[in-house]
């Protein structure tokens, strides 16, 4: 599911936003946990995110995604809280843009995802055309 060099990149957010020093990156990251479909392994690494009302929105382009795209449950570690929710995909696309635009305003998310900044902000049209390939948009809500 995880290549060599991404689980050695995500080490080091994942020891720090599991750590007491979490607040160094809470703000823009959280600690994403799930159970594989066909696997039944565990899974946790780190994600950027945004919270807008009840939802709290990530993005990949990673095929992991498939595991929680349509109500899985995820937990999430946001500092020293635990949140379990639904996931699903955004499919309706102004929505997912609009999430993925709040996302990329996150500082050094655009370029970790590979989306280009022109004059300070990521293009609408490099925003849709990231949607319109791997990359998806998950909305989780808290079910407790």
């Amino acid at each position: 599911m995880a290549s060599t060099g991404s689980t050695l990149m995500n080490a080091f957010p994942k020891a720090i936003l599991g750590s007491r020093f979490h607040s160094m990156m809470s703000g823009k990251y959280l600690l994403l946990g799930f159970t594989g479909r066909k696997s039944g392994a565990a899974y946790t690494f780190p994600v950027g995110y945004v919270r807008d009302g009840g939802a709290t929105y990530i993005s990949t382009d990673s095929k992991w995604w498939r595991n929680i795209a349509n109500g899985e449950t995820a937990t999430l570690t946001i500092g020293k809280d635990r949140v379990t929710g639904r996931s699903r995909r955004l499919t309706d696309t102004e929505q997912a843009v609009a999430a993925l635009r709040k996302l990329s305003e996150l500082g050094g998310y655009a370029k970790a995802a590979g989306l280009p900044v022109v004059d300070g902000v990521v293009p609408e049209s490099a925003l849709r055309d990231a949607l319109s390939g791997d990359r998806v948009v998950l909305a989780i809500e808290s079910v407790g």
